[in-house]
């Protein structure tokens, strides 16, 4: 999309712009329009995937800017693009604070590229930012790859200041102007001035005061402070004479003190050579003990050896001994398994004779039973002859069964023809239990907004108990409706409000009562339906003569549900009078636009909402583009779900009726079967008689041939050969036997004789045990008395060590307290002993020689000086080192305070001189603005004045706005809870002019602030701020609005922008050309002043900024368009005439 801009170009004498019908003089030097830009001053804006626009470009004019359209057609998106385009923060514009957010929906980037004037013509300053959805941002300066910071800097040298709302005022922050609090306008407006000198002076005066503020009170508290010091030293002097006569004493006490270690030093001396001598008596004595323990070791480490010796040989004859059992044991078992199976082998012999004359038994036997069987066979009778009967059964069995294989047959089709049903049955019911699942798929996504499950919980809530409501209960609504198109779904779930698909619907008010009580935690919408559910929804009577535009039906018409549902539907969505279009509609919208009846239509796009003013009944349009469902994923055929019932219905009485037939079938077979069985046994039963007689036969002849077979079996067995073998086997077994006895005897005679050479090494053993017991008793003795002695030994070298480690601790605290000088050989380790006569210097040695020379003796005279040092009366024990730390204290804050009184009257000095230099030059810009905007009041009938109010303290002095809109008030400080919305508008807009010719910014942007405003005073700021823009000098100035009053004064200064979208754009937009004049297609006097042909008559194109008043006019008043996000150009039509205007 690309906006072009109307502006006067030629300079010349006034010029008089038709508007409204009257004449209007407007007077204007135009002469200061060919100057340069001012440098920072906005020259082109282009966005692409920026917020509302696909692709679009601005060029501003120079002096003041009208940015004009409906809302919603992306005046803001300008400012926008400002401040994200120049580095800003978004939180500065109060839309959010991620840049990602200004990307247009569906694109991964967005970007802003904005020139701007340098002074220097042919180098303006182009500024590149492309946004990517991960908040991230790629910069160009004049097509060179650069980062932010440098292009904040390239920013703030051109003094482009974003972040103060006397520069950038957009939309969202407006209502935070009239919040500044006095001290922040203040320091809002000294930015805004010139260079912003007066604002660093400012602060400079700030910081300087508090830098000093606390100096000054320290100087002051240090004087005070010195005083007090000073009397309290005056007050301690008689003390301090006190305290020295007792340091005295007590540094008498002290040298009495250094004396007494030396005398515990000599008594811890002699302690410790006595432990000594005891250490070493007893070390002699323990070497003494030592020897004869040695002596009587040795016997009883002989005795040990030959006793070790003879049990090693008695271990060695047990071992053999045991070696020869383990032998005698394995020669036994072998002798028992021995004759075991010489036994088995005579028992075997034994039965072999046995059976031998069984045998000659059972031959017998067997040869008179075969006789007894042969005449059995001769006795027995034949049956009588059955063939006619069997071939008269063998008929009526083949007849019967040809019967029963008919009667399966006919089951098997039976059973076939149900099977089809019985499976189509299964898969209409598995058909039905997916479109029932529908249900629980749209709770489960209401569920998904709801992260604590309420829906869900009250859904099964409601399921759990229905047996407690008194009406029908539905709900939620989403479940309940049903919509065979998605497309149509699509619509209805954009054009309700969401809460609705969560409420439940009751048609009784104590149902309603019941869930509003038990679902409250919940947070569920109940909604009850007192009407008559039976009565129909009536059509509406326009819709036939709607179809003409492709309009198919209402948003009601295609919805399925219970009537009270589509009621409740009906009357808080009025889906009745919500129109569902086609693509026909879509290029037919502006015919359909012109219908009042309709209020909602629904296009496969786009969805067009239209309201009438209740004022004006102007009409405006809304258009949002069709969404993707969120809700209606999943839909319920209701048509087809009554047609699975059907089919199921039919498929059920299939199965039943050939569930019938199989019973009848059934019935059949069992008779059929029942005679065939009667058949079968007479059949059998004839068989069976000859079969027996068969059998008889059969099996006496098969017992005589077992017989014979085992008489003949008897009759070639020879047991003779066994009995031989088994005799032979016997005899082996008794040589192996006679063999094991004879080394049994062996290990027996062996075994006597270890026993012969075991008893005397038993007796030597127990006699080398006796004696070793008698000289352990020895040695024990002899050991007790040497431990006895190393305890006492280790006791005394305990003590040794004591002793001299008591002697070196005293020999040091006496070194310590005598503060003596004294060679390595002293004390208990040297060659020589340390004394104050050996080691103390001469004057030291002087005073101990005068002290008493026993340890009792000083303590006493200690304690006597004690006792006088304490007999002196002090008030304060530590008045002495009070008065000397005091005294020192004195000193440092004299010092302190000399240095503290120069620096505060250097600060005071540096803040007098910079005060002196910034508060005149202030009060002069606060005087003249304040001139301005009384004169800014006075010609609008109000009263309005501005005050700087001084304070001690820099940072809170004051910008005071006071303003009077009626004549019977009083003047009053301007704040967002004493004036309207509109009087804060009118008030921030004429302190904006006011401060406008002494700021120094490229460019000022305000954003909706006519939009509080009565007509009276918007007509009167317009004015002003049309002469203000006539000013030489003044900054680029951009003022963004939905609308303009008619009739109104312009300047050639002004540029107007017409932001404009609409759905015939796209089409329309090919005839562009911006090198030809405009013109109306259709005269119309009206428009004389815009341009264009007027009774054939041409207008030029540089005529049409005297027309600015009809242009706005026409474009906020007679125009019927509605937004499109994707349009290149703009087309704007005039509803009275007709006519269009290409802008």
């Amino acid at each position: 999309m690309k906006t072009e801009r109307n502006s006067g170009a030629a300079a010349g004498p006034s010029k008089k712009a038709r508007v409204g019908g009257g004449d209007v003089d407007v007077a204007y030097d135009t002469t200061y329009l060919e100057d340069v830009p001012n440098k920072g001053s906005v020259l082109r804006v282009k966005m692409v995937n920026f917020m509302t626009y696909g692709n679009v470009e601005f060029v501003p004019g120079r002096r003041l800017n009208l940015i004009l359209g409906p809302n919603g057609t992306g005046k803001s998106s300008f400012v926008c693009a400002i401040c994200i385009g120049l580095g800003g923060k978004p939180s500065l514009l109060g839309r959010g604070d991620k840049v990602s957010e200004f990307i247009k929906r569906g694109e991964n980037t967005g970007e802003v590229e904005i020139t701007l004037c340098t002074g220097n013509p042919q180098r303006p300053l182009v500024i590149h930012r492309k946004i990517k959805q991960n908040n991230s941002s790629e910069w160009k300066l004049n097509g060179h790859t650069v980062d932010a910071k440098k292009v904040l800097e390239q920013i703030s040298e051109l003094n482009v200041q974003l972040d103060n709302l006397c520069q950038f005022l957009p939309q969202d922050r407006v209502v935070a102007f009239s919040q500044l609090k006095p001290t922040e306008l203040l320091m809002e407006t000294e930015k805004a001035i010139g260079d912003a000198h007066l604002r660093k002076m400012h602060q400079d005066l700030i910081d300087m005061r508090n830098d000093i503020k606390g100096l000054g009170t320290r100087v002051q508290e240090h004087r005070q402070q010195l005083e007090r010091y000073q009397e309290q030293n005056r007050v301690l002097e008689r003390d301090v004479e006190r305290v020295n006569e007792r340091n005295r004493l007590y540094a008498l006490i002290e040298e009495l003190e250094k004396k007494k270690p030396w005398l515990k030093f000599e008594i811890a001396k002699d302690e410790w050579e006595n432990a000594r001598v005891n250490a070493k008596r007893t070390k002699n004595q323990m070497k003494e003990k030592e020897k004869q323990l040695q002596i009587a070791r040795k016997p009883l480490t002989d005795k040990m050896a030959q006793r070790n010796e003879a049990d090693k040989a008695r271990k060695a004859i047990k071992l053999e001994e045991a070696q020869l059992l383990d032998k005698r044991q394995a020669v036994d078992e072998d002798l028992l398994k021995m004759g075991n199976n010489i036994e088995a082998v005579q028992q075997e012999i034994q039965n072999l004779q046995n059976t031998a004359r069984q045998r000659e038994a059972k031959m017998a036997k067997a040869r008179a039973e075969i006789a007894d069987l042969e005449a059995q066979i001769s006795a027995l009778p034949e049956p009588e002859d059955s063939t006619e009967e069997a071939d008269r059964l063998k008929v009526d069995l083949r007849r019967l069964n040809n019967e029963l294989k008919e009667l399966g047959y006919r089951k098997t089709d039976t059973q076939h023809a149900a099977a089809l049903p019985q499976r189509q049955l299964g898969e209409i019911s598995a058909k039905l239990r997916k479109q029932a699942d529908v249900r629980n798929q749209r709770i489960r996504a209401l569920a998904n907004k709801d992260p604590q499950g309420r829906i869900i919980k009250a859904c099964e809530w409601v399921e759990a108990n229905r047996s407690r409501f008194v009406g029908e209960v539905y709900g939620p609504i989403l479940a309940e409706v049903h919509v065979n198109s998605k497309q149509h779904a699509t619509y209805l779930e954009q054009h309700c409000p969401g809460w609705l698909w969560e409420a439940f619907v009751t048609t009784n008010a104590q149902d309603q009562t019941l869930l509003l009580t038990e679902l409250r935690q919940h947070g569920t919408t109940v909604i009850n339906y007192s009407g008559d559910p039976s009565v129909e929804i009536p059509e509406p009577h326009e819709l036939e003569g709607l179809k003409q535009y492709g309009i198919q039906g209402t948003l009601d018409m295609v919805v399925e549900a219970p009537m009270v549902v589509k009621r409740i539907l009906n009357d808080h969505a009025a889906t009745a009078r919500t129109y569902i279009g086609t693509q026909e509609t879509e290029s037919r919208m502006e015919e359909v636009a012109e219908i009042r009846a309709i209020s909602c239509v629904f296009t496969p796009v786009s969805q067009y909402t239209y309201t009438t003013s209740r004022y004006s009944n102007a009409r405006t349009s809304r258009v949002v583009a069709v969404r993707p469902p969120k809700l209606f994923l999943s839909s319920v055929d209701q048509a087809q779900v009554d047609l699975l019932k059907q089919q199921q219905r039919d498929a059920q009485n299939a199965v039943h009726s050939a569930e019938q037939q199989l019973a009848k079938i059934e019935e059949e077979t069992k008779a059929t079967d029942a005679a065939l069985r009667a058949a079968r046994e007479e059949t059998s039963a004839l068989l069976q008689r000859k079969s027996d007689y068969n059998k008889q036969v059969s099996k006496l002849k098969q017992q005589v041939n077992q017989k014979q077979v085992s008489l003949k079996a008897l009759e070639k067995t020879n047991a003779g050969n066994q009995e031989e073998k088994l005799r032979k086997r016997c005899a082996t077994i008794n040589e192996k036997r006679l063999d094991k006895l004879l080394e049994l005897h062996s290990m027996t005679m062996r075994m006597g004789n270890l026993q012969l050479q075991s008893e005397p090494l038993v007796l030597k053993i127990a006699e080398c045990e006796v004696q070793i017991e008698h000289l352990k008793q020895e040695v024990s003795g002899l050991e007790a008395e040497g431990g006895q002695l190393a305890v006492e030994h280790e006791q005394h070298e305990r003590k040794k060590e004591e002793r001299k480690q008591r002697a070196l601790e005293l020999k040091k605290e006496a070194e310590r307290v005598a503060n003596l000088a004294h060679s390595s050989s002293c004390g208990p380790d040297g060659n020589r002993t340390c004394t104050p006569a050996t080691c103390a210097t001469a004057d030291l040695e002087a005073k101990f020689e005068q002290m008493p020379g026993t340890l009792e003796e000083l303590q006493d005279e200690i304690k006597e000086k004690n006792q006088e040092a304490e007999a002196l009366f002090i008030r304060d024990p530590d008045v002495l080192n009070q008065y000397q730390e005091r005294k020192k204290k004195i000193e440092d804050l004299e010092s302190k305070l000399a240095a503290e009184t120069d620096l505060y009257e250097n600060g005071q000095s540096k803040i007098d001189e910079l005060k002196g230099r910034w508060l005149p030059e202030l009060k002069e810009v606060v005087e003249q603005m304040g001139r301005t905007f009384s004169e800014s009041f006075a010609a609008i009938g109000c009263v309005g004045e501005l005050g700087l109010e001084e304070h001690e303290n820099f940072e809170s002095y004051e910008m005071r706005i006071r303003v009077k809109f009626r004549a019977e008030e009083a003047l009053q400080t301007l704040s967002s809870h004493r004036q309207s919305g509109g009087e804060r508008s009118v008030s921030t807009m004429l302190y904006l002019i006011a401060l406008q010719e002494f700021t120094k910014c490229p460019f000022r942007v305000v954003d909706e602030i006519n939009q509080g405003m009565d007509a009276v005073n918007e007509r009167k700021i317009f004015t002003k701020m049309v002469e203000a823009a006539c000013r030489p000098d003044t900054p680029q100035c951009f003022l963004l609005t939905p609308k303009l009053l008619p009739q109104l004064e312009y300047s050639p200064a002004v540029t107007i922008l017409n932001i404009m979208n609409g759905p015939r754009i796209k089409k329309v937009s090919s005839t562009w050309d911006p090198s030809r004049s405009y013109k109306f297609y259709k005269p119309n006097p009206s428009h004389a002043a815009m341009g264009g042909e007027v009774h054939g008559q041409r207008v030029r194109k540089e005529s049409f900024a005297d027309g600015g008043a009809i242009l706005q006019t026409l474009l906020l008043k007679m125009m019927n368009t509605v937004g499109d996000l994707n349009a290149t150009r703009t087309a704007v039509r005039c509803t009275p005439c007709n006519a269009t205007l290409y802008v």
